[in-house]
């Protein structure tokens, strides 16, 4: 079968026999969406199923991902083993999804380290063993990355966005909600990062009327911008001075800002 890209995202019912199937008869795969298949297991992506023909190497692993460069496989059972597996027979991804999932800081190093310059999408949202220790080295050896989420991460906070300012500057949108972020400093690094489009730090200590008051003079180039969170210190204030600051603004997200009245629609 000649299959380049598979989607079965969200299908509860897909085990690790049908996606290790897949990969033991798809030797050119370049994409395997399978998020949210709460049944797999890095099973089928460290044995795979022998297919009616022999494989070609030693590995049928090997022989199914020689193209994979897209793995998506938020919300399974998939761990850093399964990660590691895909790693180690010398496939390059460019674009990984890991969210809520177990996978920890271990798989993300192994990650950076494996892909490097070809990493451009990265989410590793509501990953609870996902630190700033593994995404600060990730920053460095993945200067090439487009689009990071981080989202939800109690681990991750100031740091990793320092290292975002500093390595990052080819980030097209970055989503850094619910995490530990709470130092503005942190954030006015991110005006290195000059093709900064959208940004999401809503539900944390930096979403605040100062940051809503200063962000245009380091990031006005953003066209998408969320603040919002279940707070006070986001305010009709703010909120004024981010409208004059942005005139391009495309969208703008105050979501659970508790104090916000129409005084700041006007």
């Amino acid at each position: 079968i000649r299959l380049k890209v598979l989607d079965v995202g969200w299908c509860p019912q897909i085990s690790d026999r049908g996606i290790a199937d897949v990969l033991a008869g798809c030797g050119g795969l370049v994409a395997l969406r399978c998020s949210g298949c709460p049944s797999l297991s890095d099973r089928a992506l460290r044995t795979g199923l022998s297919s009616s023909q022999p494989p070609p190497s030693s590995s049928s692993l090997s022989a199914s991902f020689n193209s994979l460069s897209v793995l998506h496989i938020a919300q399974t059972g998939i761990t850093d083993a399964g990660l590691l597996d895909i790693l180690r027979h010398g496939h390059v991804l460019s674009s990984v999804d890991v969210a809520g999932t177990a996978v920890s800081d271990a798989g993300i190093l192994a990650l950076a380290s494996a892909s490097r310059t070809q990493l451009l999408a990265l989410s590793v949202a509501h990953c609870e063993s996902v630190s700033d220790m593994s995404l600060c080295s990730l920053m460095s050896m993945c200067p090439s990355l487009r689009r990071l989420i981080v989202a939800g991460c109690p681990a991750v906070g100031n740091a990793t966005v320092a290292a975002i300012g500093v390595h990052g500057t080819m980030l097209d949108a970055l989503d850094i909600s619910g995490t530990q972020l709470s130092e503005l400093d942190a954030l006015r690094q991110l005006g290195n990062c000059h093709g900064l489009r959208s940004l999401d730090c809503s539900r944390t200590l930096a979403a605040c009327d100062e940051l809503l008051e200063t962000m245009g003079d380091y990031l006005p180039q953003l066209l998408d911008i969320a603040v919002g969170g279940s707070n006070d210190r986001v305010t009709d204030v703010g909120v004024r001075a981010l409208v004059q600051s942005f005139p391009l603004l495309r969208s703008l997200s105050l979501e659970s800002a508790l104090t916000l009245t129409d005084a700041s629609l006007s």
